[in-house]
């Protein structure tokens, strides 16, 4: 054994893209079901992190060696837990070797994943890889030294092929529908490329399997940081706060390894999560990112600011009455009202501060599978579109750059350079925004009454601002849609 096998022997799981979601989400439970097993348990769980963005948490975390905070946050009350399970962070283009060396250990279980939606490098209009992306790109060029997320998971992958250890399952944790599947395609389709042997390895050994993930972990201030280090008596430049609700699905399909038995802890195992993750995309992403957008336009920083808005309260609540609850088929037993009820009450958390600048980043991949899903669904059936059209407007008014009061702000997203054009077209924002394929498809843009529902939204909310329209939403919230 390795001195760095030997050195990490404890070590089940390498986490990619360790942002604050995960060390508020994932890392706090496989910490709780380690504790659990106790310390004879020959199976080690602890985690190595993996940042492929860039060396700040990694920074972060080593002054306290790679202990943190994670604080529960009510309006009343915080919960402050040590987190212990991290045992090193590596930057990838800085710490290429170690990096490779921990996706090499004999004894890893899982990869799990938090890179975001942009960072799979997934095309939904081709349903695949993007080939265009240019971390792709450069990876077919040089598959040595990736830097993708698919291209470093093929690399690490062939190589425990070639030293004959075992496949390992490959868990995305991301809000992305049908994740496991995204993740699986692109790894499969990137190694097809590299060898195609490789790939018939991975589909028969590596596992993809889908999650379902829940928990608001917001955006942590310098005052949070001050906050903590006071109430803890010790510095952390690293804490993450979360509120206390947290829900993890994972489909049973795991490599032939023991599976981590989350399922202590509180972890649904399924057969399916696609019920799950429709629940969740629709009734809580869809509504954070209908807040965002008409917050930020509003000058509302955070969503429990928003929500403090009955103009905007009222129309969510529209939302998920008239055209989310109606766009799927719930998990059995699942109460969908109480489960919105019990949204509401968590969007109205006062402690939890999620800014809707930070939800709103990235609209371009977060837009297909929140908003545009059940807008489809809804315009097949001939169900009321017209609050969800009224969110694209939003969307597209917001990558304007600027608020009804005035204030600037950034616009990112990768297809920024592209938005950013098209919003600048003085005739026709709205179309040449529609226009984008990778965004919207073609079936939308030849929708003509779905067109026509936005451009009057977007029209609307310029001529008549964003409370206002939306009060005028909620006084016609059963008006249905002709599908075109």
């Amino acid at each position: 054994m390795s001195d760095f096998a030997e050195h990490f022997d404890r070590v089940g799981v390498v986490h990619l893209g360790l942002g604050a979601f995960f060390r508020a989400f994932g890392l706090p439970q496989l910490q709780r079901m380690q504790a659990q097993l106790g310390g004879d348990h020959a199976m080690g769980w602890d985690v190595i992190g993996i940042s492929l963005r860039s060396a700040g948490v990694r920074d972060r975390l080593a002054q306290n060696g790679f202990r943190y905070h994670a604080v529960e946050m009510e309006a009343e009350r915080r919960s402050v837990e040590e987190i212990t399970i991290l045992k090193a962070v590596y930057f990838l283009e800085d710490e290429r070797r170690e990096v490779l060396n921990a996706l090499l250990l004999p004894h890893l279980n899982m990869v799990t994943l938090t890179i975001t939606e942009k960072g799979y490098c997934y095309s939904p209009a081709l349903s695949g890889l993007d080939w265009e992306h240019p971390q792709i790109r450069q990876d077919l060029i040089t598959p040595e030294t990736p830097s993708s997320a698919p291209g470093l998971l093929v690399q690490a992958l062939r190589h425990r092929r070639e030293l004959g250890l075992n496949a390992f399952t490959c868990l995305s944790c991301d809000n992305l529908s049908e994740n496991g599947r995204v993740l699986q395609t692109v790894v499969l389709e990137f190694a097809q490329k590299i060898d195609p042997d490789l790939a018939q390895w991975i589909k028969e050994n590596a596992r993809f399997p889908a999650t379902m993930v829940d928990r608001i972990v917001p955006a942590v201030t310098a005052q949070d940081v001050e906050d903590i280090a006071a109430l803890t008596r010790w510095p952390d430049p690293a804490p993450v706060l979360h509120e206390p609700f947290w829900q993890w699905v994972i489909e049973e399909d795991f490599a032939d390894l023991p599976r981590p038995p989350l399922d202590r802890v509180g972890v649904e195992f399924t057969s399916s999560v696609r019920s799950f993750e429709e629940m969740k995309l629709r009734l809580l992403n869809a509504t954070h990112s209908s807040l965002a957008y008409l917050g930020v336009l509003t000058g509302h920083k955070t969503v429990f600011d928003a929500m403090q808005n009955t103009a905007l309260a009222a129309f969510i609540t529209r939302l998920w009455e008239h055209e989310l609850r109606p766009s799927f088929t719930p998990p059995p037993g699942q109460d969908l009202k109480a489960y919105t009820q019990a949204l509401e009450q968590r969007y109205r958390n006062s402690a939890i501060a999620h800014a809707t600048i930070q939800i709103a980043m990235d609209g371009s991949q977060k837009l297909p599978q929140r908003v545009l899903a059940p807008l489809r669904a809804n315009l097949a059936a001939n169900r009321p579109v017209d609050g969800l059209c009224l969110v694209v407007a939003a969307w597209i008014l917001f990558l304007n750059g600027q608020s009804e009061t005035g204030t600037h702000y950034p616009i990112i997203d990768p297809f920024q350079p592209r938005l950013t054009s098209a919003c600048a077209q003085r005739q026709d924002p709205v179309g040449a925004v529609l226009s984008i394929a990778e965004i919207f498809g073609s079936d939308l843009k030849q929708n003509a009454q779905f067109e026509a529902a936005v451009r009057q939204a977007y029209d609307q909310l310029r001529a008549i601002g964003v409370l206002a329209s939306v009060e005028l939403a909620c006084q016609h919230a059963d008006k249905p849609i002709e599908s075109g």
